[in-house]
């Protein structure tokens, strides 16, 4: 309730009031890579889409700051920085 995710650190009582029940961290990760990649990006309501991440890279903007969207590939390796490349270019 007021801690972070390891339980630990009471988050301030207004702070955990005001997103109590928002997500502001990802970390997505495929068993095997070898041949195919996750890319995802997260959108956060008055800054945008921020940068993509992929393959088990975290992504956040602030940990008191929950994401608003998501959106995730599971592409082959040889795309990967064709639509990285695409996805950024939404970033404000």
């Amino acid at each position: 309730n007021n801690t972070d995710i390891n339980g630990e650190n009471p988050i301030p009582s207004q702070l955990g009031n005001q997103y109590k029940y928002g997500i502001s961290a990802i970390q997505l990760k495929l068993k095997d890579n070898s041949e195919y990649s996750i890319v995802y990006q997260i959108y956060v309501d008055e800054l945008g889409w921020i940068k993509s991440a992929k393959n088990g890279e975290i992504e956040c903007y602030k940990e008191d700051k929950p994401m608003s969207a998501l959106r995730i590939a599971l592409i082959p390796n040889s795309e990967v920085n064709a639509l990285l490349n695409t996805w950024n270019l939404d970033i404000r």
